[in-house]
C-alpha cells in the first residue's frame, strides 16, 4: 500500500506552538482551512492532510469551531483550546508520551505492539484507509515507526522514533506549494511507497516459534523430534540468528538410503541442506513461488532473528483462507440473483427500482447489479412485492447490508482479512440464501 499524500519531514512543530500560543494570549485566532493546510506545506485539503492537522491540532490542545473540514477552503473558522469536556483522540497521550520519551532519550524510545496502536485509532485490523491515519496522524507529531507497522505482524513491537530526514534537505522544499495528493522525497513517503498489501512479516506464521535442533545432534535425535513435534522441516540453528542447515524428511530418505554407511547416529549436517531465507519485509507474493519449489523458508525478522518458517502446508492454509471469502461472496452474489429473477424485471424497471438515480448507467439485466443495486431493489417496496418470497424484508435486507461491508474489505485486499466473525456472517448469510432459494424454487406438492 503506497502512502497517499504529503507528510512533511521538515518540521512544523514551530508554527502550531506560535499559534498555540496566540490562541492562549487572545482566546482565538481566526484562520481559513486554507491557511491551516499551507501550515504542513499542502495545497488543498486531502485526507491525509486532513490527518496530519487534526493530529497537530490535537497535540497543541487545539481545535477549530466550526471544523474545519465543515466549511469552504477560505472561509474563516476559530482556533480554540480544546474545552474541558471535549473527548480526547485515543491516541493522544501514548503518542504524546512517546514523542517525550524520544525527545529526551532518542536511544531509548517507546516500543508497542502493531495491535495496541491500531486500538489507539478504533481498529482492530491494517487496512488502506487506517494505515494511511496512522501514517499521517503520526508525522503531525513528528514520528515514525521502526521497522514500519504495516511490514510486521500485529503481535510485533515496533519502535515509535523521531522521523528521521531526507539526507540533502535541500531536497524537500520548505512550506506551502505542494499538492496534498503529490509525494515528497521523505522518509515518511519514501518508506511509504514501497509498502505493498501482504507482507510475509504479518503472516501469523512467520512470527511463531521455530521448531529446531543444535549443531552435531544425531539423525536419531532429529527424527525423533520431528515425529515428536509433528513436522517436516527442522532447522539446525545455533541460536536464534545463527542457521546451520535445514532437514526434510526426504533428505533423510536420501541419505540413509544412498549412503552406504549412513548410521542414525551420524551428525544430522550430514543430510542437510541448505535453508531458503526471505526477510519479514518482503511482499508475500514475491516468496510463494520459493515456498512451493523448496517446500519451506524461514523467516528474518526484525533485529535479524529467526522469527518463522512457511510451509507449503501454511502457503495453502493461506491462500484456502484468502480464497474462501472471494468464493463465499460469489456464491451470495449468484444466489441473490437467483432470487432477484423471480421478479422478471424489464431493464427500465431496474433502472427505476434499483439504480441510484444521481449514478446514472446502462442496465440490461440483473447480472448487471452490484450488491448495493440489489439491497436497493430489495428495500423498495414495489420490487420486495414482486418477488413474492413470503419472509420479512428487514431481515434480509440489513444482513446483505452487513454482507456488502465486509465484501468491501475483502475486495480492497485488506492484509490481515476477514476477521472470524465477518467470515461467519458471510457463510451465515451464505447459508440463509441457500435456504430460501431451496423453498422458494421447489415444485409445489401436487393436491
Amino acid at each position: 500500500m503506497a502512502c497517499r499524500g504529503t507528510l512533511r519531514t521538515v518540521t512544523v512543530d514551530h508554527d502550531f506552538q506560535l499559534l498555540q500560543g496566540r490562541v492562549h494570549q487572545s482566546g482565538s485566532v481566526s484562520m481559513t482551512p486554507r491557511e491551516l493546510v499551507q501550515m504542513v506545506g499542502a495545497k488543498r485539503r486531502g485526507a491525509l492532510i486532513v490527518d496530519q492537522i487534526r493530529s497537530r491540532l490535537a497535540r497543541h490542545k487545539l481545535e477549530t469551531d466550526p471544523d474545519f473540514m465543515d466549511v469552504g477552503a477560505d472561509d474563516p473558522v476559530d482556533v480554540v483550546s480544546v474545552g474541558g469536556d471535549e473527548v480526547e483522540p485515543p491516541y493522544l497521550e501514548p503518542l504524546t508520551d512517546a514523542l517525550e520519551q524520544v525527545s529526551k532519550d532518542p536511544e531509548d524510545p517507546t516500543t508497542t505492539t502493531v495491535r495496541t496502536m491500531l486500538s489507539w485509532f478504533g481498529a482492530q485490523r491494517r487496512g488502506p484507509a487506517i494505515s494511511d491515519t496512522i501514517r499521517a496522524t503520526l508525522v503531525g507529531f513528528d514520528l515514525e515507526t521502526e521497522p514500519d507497522f504495516e511490514s510486521v505482524h500485529v503481535d510485533e513491537k515496533v519502535r515509535l522514533v523521531r522521523i528521521h530526514p531526507p539526507a540533502d534537505d535541500s531536497e524537500v522544499p520548505d512550506g506551502g506549494g505542494v499538492e496534498a495528493d503529490e509525494p515528497r522525497p521523505s522518509s515518511a513517503t519514501a518508506q511509504g511507497s514501497e509498502i505493498t498489501t501482504f507482507h510475509v512479516g504479518t503472516l501469523d506464521e512467520a512470527n511463531r516459534p521455530v521448531v529446531c535442533i543444535k549443531p552435531q545432534s544425531s539423525i536419531r535425535e532429529a527424527m525423533s523430534r520431528m515425529l515428536a513435534e509433528r513436522v517436516s522441516y527442522l532447522p539446525i540453528m545455533a541460536n536464534e540468528r545463527r542457521v546451520n542447515g535445514l532437514v526434510r524428511w526426504k533428505d533423510l530418505g536420501g541419505y540413509l538410503l544412498l549412503q552406504a554407511s549412513a548410521n542414525l547416529d551420524d551428525p544430522i549436517e550430514n543430510a542437510a541442506t541448505k535453508p531458503i531465507e526471505v526477510n519479514f519485509n518482503e511482499p508475500f507474493l514475491s516468496v510463494i513461488e520459493r515456498i512451493i519449489h523448496n517446500g519451506c523458508v524461514l523467516v528474518r525478522g526484525p533485529e535479524n532473528r529467526v522469527t518463522g518458517i512457511i510451509t507449503k502446508k501454511d502457503l495453502a492454509k493461506r491462500m484456502l483462507e484468502l480464497t474462501r471469502p472471494f468464493v463465499t461472496l460469489g456464491e451470495i452474489e449468484r444466489g441473490i440473483r437467483g432470487l432477484v429473477e423471480r421478479g422478471e424485471f424489464s431493464a427500465s424497471e431496474l433502472k427505476e427500482l434499483a439504480l441510484d438515480p444521481a449514478v446514472p448507467r446502462d442496465v440490461k439485466t440483473v447480472n448487471d447489479l452490484s450488491l448495493g443495486e440489489y439491497q436497493r431493489l430489495l428495500e423498495n417496496p414495489e420490487g420486495w412485492a414482486r418477488l413474492k418470497l413470503g419472509i420479512e424484508k428487514r431481515p434480509l435486507v440489513d444482513a446483505l447490508h452487513e454482507v456488502r461491508r465486509v465484501r468491501n474489505g475483502v475486495m480492497h485486499f485488506e492484509q490481515s482479512g476477514p476477521t472470524e466473525a465477518e467470515r461467519h456472517r458471510l457463510s451465515t448469510f451464505l447459508d440463509m440464501v441457500y435456504q430460501i432459494r431451496r423453498f422458494t424454487d421447489a415444485e409445489p406438492k401436487p393436491a
